[in-house]
Parts: C-alpha cells; structure tokens; sequence
C-alpha cells in the first residue's frame, strides 16, 4: 500500500482507479465533507485536475472515476449553473507531464 497524501485544505481523498502505469484517480473533499475536487496521482505527486485543464474551461472537476493505460481519465464534473455532467479527458503530451483537454458529454 502507499500513502498518496492528500490536496492542500483537503483532508480526505479517496482513490478509485488505477492503470497499469501506476496512475492513481479519485477525489478529495474538505473538512465539512463537501466540495470535492477530482485529481491524479503520478510520480508520487497528487495533482487538482482543475489545474491541467484549460483555464477558461466552464466545467469544475469533481471527481475522477477511472483512468486507461493511455491516461485518459473518465469523470464527472460541474458547471457553473449546477449541471452536473460527465467528462473524458484526453492527454495532449506525456513529455513534460499529462496536460489534458476536457470535452464534456
């Protein structure tokens, strides 16, 4: 088993997917159990997926549900109206780390 920490201000994450490259998806929620976040863990660093999205991107990543061994991710995340809708993010280079563009659907 290995500890992947934590988000900064989140105590509790919960991990729900793995690939065979040692990728780790879940989410992590704040300390009233509300407000979660979706990230990736990779190379012992666990990172928000709202940060490796395009920035003027409507949707909020809440959790992350499943990843492949190509390193998409598949979860479901919020719009600024309280739609909530599923997502599949695609990585855009593995060279300097995953970078990903969302499409909702």
């Amino acid at each position: 088993m290995t500890d992947l920490g934590t988000l900064p201000g989140r105590p509790v994450s919960l991990a729900n997917a793995i690939n065979n490259t040692g990728q780790v998806v879940g989410f992590s929620q704040a300390p009233n159990g509300n407000n979660t976040v979706a990230w990736l863990w990779q190379n012992g660093l666990m990172t928000n997926l709202n940060t490796l999205i395009p920035p003027r991107s409507p949707m909020f990543l809440i959790e992350a549900l499943g990843i492949n061994n190509r390193g998409q991710i598949i979860g479901y995340g919020s719009l600024p109206n309280g739609q909530v809708l599923g997502y599949l993010l695609t990585p855009e280079a593995q060279v300097a780390g995953i970078r990903a563009a969302a499409s909702a659907g």
